[in-house]
């Protein structure tokens, strides 16, 4: 007889409504306080808001190499329909300084913004963090 465990998945949202975020610079202070501040390689992680635009929870997706991270696409959908959001903001830093988003930034940016859109999920922005700055996909009209 074949038996198949329980998966047991646990979300403590934040739930604070002190934090709204409705312009870029409140978004990236708060992203610079969750990333690794070395900057020695790529990291990258995804925040879920509710409706307000109020971050509920965050999560870290993965950490590359010096040039390159993996956004996987299932883990963000998944885990934006698991904390119930209403939309997200994609996050990955450039070590190197170069705020330019590479051709796979914006190709990963519009293939999870059209996969979140079949949930009615909002991609808000996608926010490349560099030591000393950041660039906006969503102000630049990548997105």
């Amino acid at each position: 007889m074949n038996v198949l465990n329980e998966i047991k998945l646990k979300y403590k949202p934040i739930l604070t409504h002190e934090i709204k975020f409705d312009e870029p610079n409140i978004v990236v202070k708060y992203l610079r306080e969750k990333i690794d501040k070395n900057y020695i390689s790529e990291e990258s992680l995804v925040v879920f808001l509710n409706r307000g635009n109020n971050p509920i929870g965050y999560q870290k997706l993965g950490t590359g190499t010096v040039s390159s991270c993996v956004i996987d696409l299932q883990l963000v959908c998944t885990s934006a329909l698991l904390t119930r959001s209403s939309g997200v903001i994609l996050c990955h830093t450039h070590p190197s300084g170069n705020l330019t988003p590479s051709d796979s930034d914006i190709k990963v940016t519009k293939q999870i913004k059209n996969a979140l859109a079949l949930f009615e999920i909002m991609l808000f922005d996608h926010i490349i963090l560099t030591p000393g700055s950041f660039t906006s996909l969503q102000s630049s009209g990548l997105i």
